[in-house]
């Protein structure tokens, strides 16, 4: 398992208590939201998988959208808590590397949370942030 990987499963446990207080967890999406619009070019790859992972949250806090398995939720708040932190595995501000471990750990999750994912694009074909 590499760096990483070991990060996000790290994170699981403060993603923990993201999903047990809204108001962080808002600003937790906002914060990201921010990166990701400053870092657009760098995150292309990852663009719309990024958005509905926000997206999908952000329909969780309205109590919009209620069919999301714990897992679910943990591993994709990981990914975000490890997206925003600017001195993950390859800190941000490397030129030309520093979102590529991001991109990575996006990809993993998206990956791992297929079905899931499929779900809410069926619920809510045209998300918004």
């Amino acid at each position: 398992m590499n760096s990483s990987y070991k990060l996000l499963i790290k994170n699981s446990k403060q993603a923990e208590k993201f999903v047990s207080d809204a108001e962080k967890l808002k600003a937790l999406l906002n914060e990201a939201l921010v990166k990701a619009n400053q870092s657009r070019v760098e995150v292309t790859k990852v663009w719309d998988d990024l958005l509905l992972l926000i997206n999908l949250l952000k329909a969780y806090l309205r109590g919009q959208y209620k069919e999301v398995p714990w897992r679910t939720l943990i591993l994709i708040i990981s990914a975000i808590i490890y997206f925003v932190n600017p001195f993950d595995v390859i800190p941000d501000f490397v030129s030309g590397l520093g979102f590529i471990d991001d991109v990575s750990v996006f990809s993993f999750v998206v990956g791992s949370l297929k079905q899931d994912l499929e779900r809410f694009r069926k619920y809510s074909p045209a998300y918004i942030i």
